[in-house]
C-alpha cells in the first residue's frame, strides 16, 4: 500500500494526471477540428515562438479544465458504488424509486458537470470500484474513488471492523464502530485502513478555509451522500463546529445508525451518541439561517425530508 500521506490527499497528483491526459486529447482533436492547420502536426518545421505560444495556451486550457469544479458530489461509504451510479445515471429504471436519483432528475443535474469523489473502507470492493471509476471517467468532469479509505474526524490509520454476514446487502454493516451489531455478529474482525478528516478534505476540495468557506467556496453546488455506519455523529458534529455545514453543503443525504451503538441484548453502549443529537441536528437544519437541504434515513425504509 502507498504511504498514508500520499493516499489521504492525492487530489494534486490526480489533477496532474488529468492535465497530461487533457493535453494529449487537445493535440489529437485540433487537426480534426481545423483549429490549427494540419501541417503543424505533420512534422514540418514551425517557428519556436509559435510552438511556445501554442504550448502555453494548451496548458492554460487544461489547467482550467482540471482545477475548476463548479459542482461536486461526494459519496461517503460507497460500498459497491451504487450511489455513484444513481447520480450519474438517474434515469435508469432500476433507480426510479431512489431519492438521490429523484433529486438529480428534479434539478436536471448532469454528471459531466460534476467532480465526483467516493470513499470506501472495505477492500472487498476495491476491484469493482476501480472498474467503476474507469468506466465513468468520460461521463464526469472528474471522478476519484478512494478505496480502503474511510472518512472520520482526523487523518491517520484506523481500525475498520468488517461485516462478513450481510452477504445479501453487500456487507453493508462494516464500520469504524466496534459495537455495530453486524460487526459483533461477524466476530469483530478488523483491518487497518486510511482515515481522512472529512471537513479538511471538503475545505480542500472547495478551495477555502473553515472560517470563510461559506463566502469563498469555489463550487456552486455541493452534494454529500453520507452512509458511514455510525461515524456520521462525529463527522456532523465536527462539520458544525467548523462552520462547514450550513452554507457550505447544499444537499446532505445522511443515514443515521443509532442501532450501531446497541449490544445484542438491545442495551446502549456506554458513551454512545444519544438520539438527542439527531433531534438537535434536525432542529439546526430546519433553522432559517441554515441553507443546507437535509434528507435523513433512520427508522424508515427510505429517505425522507427532514
Amino acid at each position: 500500500m502507498e504511504p498514508f500521506a500520499e493516499r489521504s490527499f492525492s487530489m494534486k497528483g490526480f489533477k496532474l494526471k488529468n492535465l497530461w491526459r487533457c493535453l494529449c486529447d487537445i493535440t489529437k482533436c485540433y487537426p480534426t477540428r481545423r483549429i490549427l492547420p494540419k501541417w503543424i502536426f505533420n512534422g514540418l518545421p514551425v517557428s519556436l515562438p509559435f510552438l511556445l505560444l501554442f504550448f502555453i495556451f494548451s496548458i492554460l486550457v487544461v489547467w482550467k479544465r482540471s482545477h475548476h469544479c463548479s459542482h461536486i458530489f461526494i459519496d461517503l461509504g460507497s460500498n459497491v458504488g451504487d450511489s455513484i451510479e444513481k447520480f450519474v445515471d438517474p434515469y435508469n429504471h432500476q433507480y426510479s424509486n431512489s431519492l438521490l436519483a429523484k433529486i438529480v432528475r428534479e434539478n436536471k443535474w448532469q454528471a459531466k458537470d460534476f467532480c465526483i469523489y467516493g470513499f470506501e473502507g472495505n477492500p472487498r470492493f476495491n476491484e469493482k470500484l476501480a472498474n467503476l471509476e474507469k468506466f465513468l471517467v468520460s461521463a464526469t468532469k472528474r471522478i476519484q474513488i478512494f478505496t480502503e479509505t474511510v472518512v472520520t474526524t482526523q487523518n491517520g490509520l484506523c481500525s475498520f471492523y468488517l461485516d462478513e454476514n450481510s452477504y445479501q446487502h453487500n456487507f453493508w454493516g462494516s464500520s469504524l464502530i466496534a459495537s455495530h451489531r453486524d460487526v459483533w455478529m461477524s466476530g469483530k474482525k478488523s483491518i487497518q485502513v486510511y482515515g481522512i478528516d472529512f471537513s479538511s478534505f471538503l475545505a480542500q476540495a472547495l478551495g477555502c478555509s473553515f472560517r470563510s468557506c461559506r463566502d469563498t467556496r469555489k463550487a456552486k453546488t455541493v452534494i454529500v451522500q453520507m452512509d458511514v455506519e455510525g461515524e456520521e455523529y462525529s463527522i456532523l458534529r465536527q462539520l458544525m463546529m467548523r462552520n462547514m455545514l450550513c452554507g457550505v453543503i447544499d444537499y446532505l443525504l445522511v443515514e443515521f445508525h443509532s442501532h450501531a451503538f446497541r449490544l445484542a441484548d438491545n442495551t446502549t453502549v456506554k458513551g454512545a451518541p444519544p438520539l438527542e443529537f439527531e433531534k438537535c441536528f434536525h432542529w439546526m437544519a430546519q433553522h432559517p439561517e441554515c441553507k443546507t437541504t437535509v434528507f435523513t434515513q433512520g427508522l424508515v425504509d427510505d429517505y425522507q425530508t427532514v
